[in-house]
């Protein structure tokens, strides 16, 4: 959001002629909490001026300068304010300058100490003798005497400037953790709460002490920001082609923004950061729990010890009362309230107090940035010279100035970080931003005609009235006359502020603003005086009355005062001045009706009647009530009421209804008493004292003397009292004459209730507090413990009282809601039952009473639990008032439950994303039976539509498959539109019907169409398509699969036009031209020529899913190439990239599945072309051969292909094949002599082939004699002898 116009120059220092040439300067900063301002020119001189002194002459250094730093000094002698500054000359020395100016003298600048670059050199040589020469040097900061120094942008100097010494005192001096790549690209440096930044070009910043310049942190920016925007555009585009030039960080330390020299600016919390990448820490130091024994174990008893002892627990008490620590307290709690925490990006500690040396930061007590956890980025519209020049950051904004050369388009933009709006002001003509370190967030900009302030998102009108409310009246007037402003209107409560404390210059600046609201020629031409006259007038006047009307009450209230007569004239002459000025402004201005004229004279003559008699020397009337009350009333006789107290006086008069007599002597005395209201309030506590102790006749009777009447107070007692007794005795009065409502009698029923519910313990609350909440102190603080169980004890007591002390006012204005709201707080819960349903779940929710909202979403249909009632997706969605983490907690148990609210229910894509949490999406029976979208589609319609809106074919195939899907139960698989803009949706549906019925071809024809036309993009899905356009075997294939076979194909392409699955003989005919002998075998000649039968045989195994087996062999195969681009196999290739299970198969899998070619393949690319030893391999391959063929000798297709697979290699196979038949006789003759069962003799024999196969000893012996008892067996079956 861009905002170029909502900003103003406000000039707060007027016109100089020492400024100078202003395009030559390069830096200008002014002395904080002084006027002087100095400036560095491009010569290197340094000019120390007071822009608002016009008469003092400037001071000019002597020497060549790079940069300076100023220090506020703390002397001030007669006026003569001194500051010192800090430069840093062209060769590397430093400067101490003292800077001293009085009014219209000239500026002094003298030089008081300096420290060349072998000084420094010496102070860097004694921790590194290495270093031989003084590369660069840059000041950080300079305060109370003491500078933080950077020398070749490794070396950390702390140097004291003391006035004894002549030469300033090394404090420290230390060496920082960069490399050389570091050092090299480090483009700023910048000093915070004793720490030191160094952001470099590439984004990379490195946070060290400068105490002993151990590497404390580090932020890679740009990695940072790739995380947070997954799509990397806006890193990409506005990061990667510049480099970084200027940084900065809030006071609290929580915001950070860095500026490239593209206008780019990037802003990071360093909270989320380091909560993100903790590891990028690199110093952390030990978090050791706080300890309820206080440092200094003096005195148990001290308010001190009790501090120690609440910190350690959590507790608020504080003993320092000061108003800025209690200022700051209430901050920090209303930014928490402001800005909670969501469980998403909890806010915990500020990154800084894992930091050795940071946690005392003063800061701490409201870190709380604006930044987006992800960071965010801007670029900035402004001219491509300018380069960015001062930067300054708070927790909320970040304003940046950017400079021309010549300090010409000199543009300052306000970032807010929060709403993301970008403020500009472009300055005129040429413009020196002007530094201010005493005050953050501001920026001055030097101009010829003086020095001016920039302020964004304020019109003239709000910062006056602001200025007006926080400042003083004197202030406006002076702004409004350096920047010739007129009066403009200023707001009524500042007239009211100025009255309340007492300054007349408010007053007076108010009137002022208000002088020509009845006087038109001074705002508006003659014609629109005609126009705007008439009715204006009256509504004038009227605007006027408020004020007039506080300002008289102001002079009647402050004349009674004797301290404040003095202010009380001064502000009478104001006023009557005022009023007078607008009489004439009416009576002069001769456009208006006479009528109104003489009306609105009226109005203002009423006021001047009423102020005159304030004025001093007036006649007073001598019977006037404000004449000196101490004076004796004439002809007043002595009464024996004088002689009692003024109690007795009133309680007497009124039971004997004399209260004349009563005032008379209150008169006499001088007592305020002498007033009937003062009088009848004395005598309402009267009646109160009696109904108090249950004298209600009594009461009546003071009630019906005073003139009042009985039943109205009497009620309105009964309504404010939080007496129990009081109101009990009137409720009890008051219903026998019917006077309360039935809503009145309803509350004092729910009192009652409460009165007896406040003598229960708090269901939330546990039995014993102290067993919870100090756990330590029971042990270790025996004092400290006396002083919480005081403090506990007094909030219970006070959390008591507030259930006893009720009023009937507060609560008949209580809804059935908020009745019900306190009651479940002290109701059980086995009672819970009889509450509303919706009241108990806000009441819970809002609570966060977690575990009985767990207990009533298990257990509201659980046997043996009656009390929890239904919960309603309704009644989730409209009294859910809890954290977001909580209310996520809730939705994932209630999904799992199959409950849905309405809010996640009209959204797709966070009900997927709920059901994912609950139970999944794929179940047994649907989630969400009842889901309908605002189409009337259901749940499998609209997530079918959404996967072929995103492409999701693999997540699409597993949903059909899971629940079945097919075009007669789901009607939107046959909606020809999605069939025709998604060709792979319809072979998914089509390739899945194949397998809902495995013996019916049709399908796999109604596949194979489909699979063509995705394979082939353009053709449609026939067969003279395919032929036409030269894929016969394609065709063919999917010919074998028709209804009837080829035959019928042929036959009713001869009868029929459709082209879906017909085709033309004689198109055939010609499509099979290349491939002679399969036109012959389908159409043979009529000669009854031979055809091959093996290509009936070849039809058959023709794939029509798999175009690229169709005669692979063979070159007539236009599909069987690298450009024609596999069939959609719904499936992830990412997923199957990452989680699928890849294998080499090896050569003795191919041969145990009967493949000896594929077998031989193999071995010859895997092993033996890897080969060194191909006699020892082949030796090797022989044995492990012969092992699977003798463990599988039952087996033909193993033991052929084990044998051809030797074949191929070589290997004589003659006693492979010997024992191989020799083990087959010996299972045959087991087999016969049925003593165990065929799989047992199986075993049996082949754990005796595996054993010849290790060379056991005996082995071969044992199976030869098995080998002759068969042989024998056999022989004597056929008869045959020996």
């Amino acid at each position: 959001m861009l905002d170029g116009q909502n900003s103003i120059e406000v000039l707060v220092i007027p016109e100089n002629q020492h400024c100078g040439q202003l395009a030559d300067i390069q830096k200008a900063e002014l002395c904080p909490a002084g006027s002087l301002l100095c400036c560095l020119g491009v010569s290197g001189q340094l000019l120390v001026w007071d822009p608002g002194d016009r008469e003092a002459p400037p001071a000019a250094s002597d020497g060549c300068f790079v940069d300076f730093c100023w220090e506020e000094a703390t002397t001030s002698i007669l006026g003569v304010s001194s500051f010192n500054l800090l430069a840093v000359g062209s060769q590397g020395d430093l400067t101490l300058f003292e800077a001293e100016a009085e009014q219209s003298t000239p500026v002094s600048l003298l030089t008081v100490q300096k420290c060349n670059v072998d000084n420094l050199l010496e102070i860097v040589k004694e921790s590194d003798k290495s270093v031989c020469e003084l590369v660069s040097v840059q000041v950080l900061s300079f305060m109370a005497n003491q500078c933080c120094v950077l020398v070749n942008s490794d070396w950390i100097l702390q140097l004291q400037w003391e006035q004894a010494s002549q030469e300033p005192k090394k404090v420290s001096c230390c060496r920082i953790q960069l490399t050389t790549s570091d050092r090299h690209t480090a483009v700023h440096h910048c000093v915070f709460a004793e720490t030191l930044f160094v952001l470099s070009s590439s984004g990379l910043i490195y946070v060290y002490a400068i105490t002993d310049g151990s590497l404390l942190a580090s932020i890679d920016i740009p990695s940072y920001l790739s995380s947070g925007w997954p799509d990397g555009g806006l890193t990409s585009s506005s990061l990667s082609s510049s480099s970084f030039c200027l940084f900065h960080v809030s006071a609290d330390l929580c915001t950070a923004v860095a500026v490239t020299q593209s206008h780019a600016a990037v802003t990071v919390n360093l909270n989320h950061y380091f909560r993100e990448h903790p590891e990028h820490l690199h110093c952390v130091g030990p978090q050791s729990p706080s300890s309820l024994q206080p440092k200094d174990p003096g005195d148990q008893d001290a308010l001190s010890s009790s501090s120690s002892s609440f910190a350690a627990v959590g507790s608020p008490f504080s003993d320092n009362r000061a108003w800025d620590t209690c200022l700051a307290s209430m901050y920090a709690r209303a930014q928490q309230a402001a800005y909670p925490s969501s469980p998403s990006k909890s806010a915990g500690i500020p990154w800084f107090h894992s930091l050795p040396r940071l946690p005392s930061h003063p800061a701490a007590m409201s870190s709380h940035s604006r930044v987006p956890p992800s960071g965010a980025i801007v670029t900035f519209s402004v001219p491509d010279s300018s380069t960015p020049s001062l930067l300054a950051v708070s927790e909320f904004s970040a304003l940046l100035t950017f400079v021309a050369p010549g300090n010409t388009h000199t543009t300052v933009a306000l970032w807010e970080m929060e709403s993301g709006r970008m403020s500009y002001h472009q300055a005129e003509g040429t413009a020196v931003p002007v530094q201010h370190s005493g005050e953050r967030q501001h920026r001055l900009l030097l101009k010829k005609s003086g020095v001016f302030q920039i302020v964004f998102s304020m019109s003239q009108q709000d910062l006056l009235s602001k200025l007006m409310l926080f400042g003083s009246a004197a202030t406006v007037d002076a702004v409004c006359h350096l920047n010739s402003w007129g009066h403009c209107s200023i707001p009524f409560h500042a007239l009211q502020a100025g009255l309340k404390n007492r300054q007349l210059d408010t007053v007076d600046l108010y009137l002022k603003s208000k002088e020509n609201v009845l006087n038109p020629s001074a705002t508006a031409g003659f014609s629109e005086q005609l126009a705007n006259s008439k009715p204006s007038l009256k509504d004038s006047v009227q605007e006027l009355l408020p004020a007039l009307d506080l300002l008289c009450s102001a002079v009647r209230e402050l004349r009674s005062e004797a301290q404040s007569r003095q202010f009380s004239e001064q502000l009478l002459n104001l006023t009557m001045s005022f009023i007078n000025t607008q009489l004439r402004s009416v009576l002069l201005w001769s456009h208006h009706e006479q009528s109104d004229v003489q009306s609105n004279v009226e109005v203002l003559g009423k006021y001047v009647t009423e102020l005159r008699g304030y004025m001093k020397r007036f006649p007073w009337a001598s019977g006037d009530s404000t004449s000196d009350a101490s004076a004796p009333l004439q002809g007043a006789k002595s009464d024996e009421w004088e002689q009692l107290s003024t109690e007795e006086v009133i309680h007497q008069s009124i039971l004997t209804n004399q209260i004349p007599r009563a005032q008379a002597v209150m008169w006499r005395q001088n007592r305020p008493e002498k007033q009937l209201a003062a009088l009848r309030m004395v005598g309402l506590r009267q009646v109160l004292l009696c109904l108090q102790c249950k004298d209600l006749k009594s009461a009546k009777k003071f009630l019906t003397n005073m003139g009042l009447s009985v039943k109205k107070e009497l009620h309105n007692i009964c309504l404010y009292t939080n007496n129990k007794g009081l109101r009990e005795l009137l409720v009890e009065d008051l219903s026998k004459h019917s006077s309360l409502t039935e809503e009145e009698l309803e509350g004092v029923s729910f009192i009652c209730e409460i009165e007896k519910l406040g003598l229960l313990p708090a269901v939330s609350c546990p039995a014993n507090p102290l067993s919870q909440r100090l756990p330590q102190m029971i042990h270790k603080e025996l004092d400290g413990e006396e002083v919480v169980k005081e403090l506990v004890g007094q909030n219970s007591k006070e959390e008591g009282e507030l259930w006893r002390n009720l009023r009937l006012d507060w609560v008949k204005t209580w809804d059935q809601s908020c009745q019900t709201a306190v009651r479940l707080s002290r109701l059980q819960h086995i009672e819970l039952s009889c509450c509303d349903p919706a009241l108990l779940w806000h009441y819970l929710t809002a609570f966060h009473h977690h575990q009985k909202v767990v207990d009533w979403i298990h257990n509201q249909r659980t046997f043996g639990s009656p009390c929890w009632p239904d919960i309603t997706p309704e009644m989730v969605n409209n009294n859910t008032v809890c954290s977001i983490f909580f209310k996520e907690n809730i939705l994932d148990l209630l999904a799992r439950k199959g409950v849905f609210i309405p809010d996640e229910m009209s959204d797709l894509e966070q009900l997927l994303w709920r059901l994912a949490q609950g139970a999944g999406l794929m179940t047994s029976s649907p989630p969400v039976s009842q889901y309908c979208s605002p189409l009337g589609l259901n749940l499998h319609s609209v997530f079918i539509a959404l996967c072929l809106e995103h492409n999701l074919q693999y997540l699409l195939y597993t949903y059909l498959e899971h629940y079945r899907l097919t075009p007669r139960n789901c009607p939107l698989l046959t909606d020809q539109n999605l069939l025709g803009s998604h060709p792979w949706f319809e072979m998914m549906v089509k390739t899945q019907e194949i397998t809902r019925d495995l013996s019916e071809p049709e399908p796999v024809f109604q596949a194979s169409l489909t699979s063509a036309q995705v394979l082939l993009p353009g053709s449609l899905a026939s067969l003279s398509s395919l032929l036409f356009e030269g894929h016969s075997l394609l065709a063919l294939a999917s010919i074998m699969f028709a209804h009837g076979g080829i035959d019928k194909v042929v036959a009713r392409g001869q009868s029929s036009t459709c082209l879906e699955g017909t085709v033309d003989p004689q198109l055939l005919k010609m499509a099979l031209a290349p491939h002679y002998k399969l036109r012959a075998a389908l159409f043979p000649s009529a000669n009854g020529s031979f055809s091959d039968i093996f290509i009936y045989h070849l039809l058959q195994s023709l794939h029509p899913l798999d175009p690229s087996r169709l005669f692979s062999w063979q070159t007539a195969n236009p599909l069987n190439c690298t450009e024609t681009a596999e069939l959609p196999h719904f499936s992830s290739s990412h997923l199957v990239g990452k989680f699928a299970i890849i294998e080499n198969l090896d050569f003795l899998y191919y041969i145990h599945h009967g493949r000896p070619s594929f077998a031989y393949g193999n071995f010859l690319i895997q092993q033996l072309g890897v080969c060194s030893d191909v006699q020892l391999l082949l030796q090797k391959v022989w044995l492990q051969v012969y092992r699977l063929a003798l463990k599988c000798f039952n087996k033909p297709s193993v033991t052929s292909s084990a044998v051809c697979f030797c074949e191929l290699l070589g290997i004589c196979s003659l006693k492979l094949r010997v024992d191989i038949r020799a083990l087959n006789t010996i299972l045959q003759h087991w087999n016969q002599l049925d003593r165990l069962t065929p799989t047992q003799n199986l075993r049996t024999l082949m754990s005796k082939a595996v054993k010849l196969v290790n060379g056991e000893p005996g082995a071969a012996a044992e199976l030869l004699c098995y080998l002759e008892a068969a042989v024998a067996d056999s022989l004597e079956q056929r008869g045959i002898s020996r």
